[in-house]
């Protein structure tokens, strides 16, 4: 209820889905910076009719100085170590997730998402499934949904979905497992992710200096 009456969110019906329900930031609240607890959890967000959480991506993030909260100065009093400096690829996000049901042969059937559910990011994300998986594992499935996560990918598609940074190869980049809950989270469970060794490179600042240097590093890239 709270986010359906919030001005800065957007809640629709999945199509092709019964009983959920994709939310999502508002052009509003991203054009005017109108984050509040409700805005900023709204990035993919899919919800069954009681409010339960049925697959998540993101909460929305933040560029380092884009807002007051987000000051190097701040940032860097609020942050814990070791810190995981990850690349970010330059793709679109894909959610994957499992439900229930009886009609197929594995007991489950998969869901592929953009952040608004099905649409034609969707397909680019099914689409690239299917080029790491011809037919997907009885034990992945089950994995995922005994975890109980969303899978979040960047989707790389050098023919449909062009971005500023070129690629020489379509991928499928496993970022993170999220748990499928209010809260932000991620779990990583081994049982899944020993699935995708395509995974965004990263470093680990083990104090402030360390991370220091990787944000350097990074802006001059």
């Amino acid at each position: 209820e709270n986010l359906v009456n919030n001005p800065t969110v957007r809640v629709e019906p999945v199509q092709a889905e019964e009983n959920l329900f994709a939310c999502n930031f508002t052009r509003n609240a991203s054009s005017r910076g109108n984050w509040d607890e409700y805005s900023s959890m709204a990035r993919g967000l899919f919800l069954d009719p009681q409010g339960q959480v049925v697959m998540r991506g993101f909460d929305k993030f933040f560029n380092i100085g884009e807002n007051a909260e987000t000051t190097l100065e701040k940032v860097l009093q609020r942050v814990e170590y070791p810190v995981r400096v990850e690349r970010k690829e330059n793709g679109c996000l894909g959610l994957v997730g499992v439900a229930k049901d009886t009609t197929t042969k594995s007991g489950y059937r998969l869901r592929f998402f953009s952040k608004s559910g099905n649409t034609d990011y969707s397909k680019l994300v099914k689409k690239a499934w299917a080029r790491v998986f011809s037919v997907t594992p009885a034990d992945l499935l089950d994995s995922i949904y005994k975890e109980n996560v969303t899978l979040a990918f960047e989707v790389i598609d050098t023919e449909n979905d062009k971005h500023i940074i070129p690629y020489k190869e379509d991928r499928l980049v496993l970022l993170h497992c999220i748990a499928n809950t209010q809260t932000f989270q991620i779990t990583d469970p081994e049982s899944v992710t020993r699935f995708f060794p395509d995974r965004p490179t990263y470093k680990v600042a083990q104090n402030e200096q360390q991370l220091l240097d990787l944000l350097a590093e990074a802006k001059s890239s």
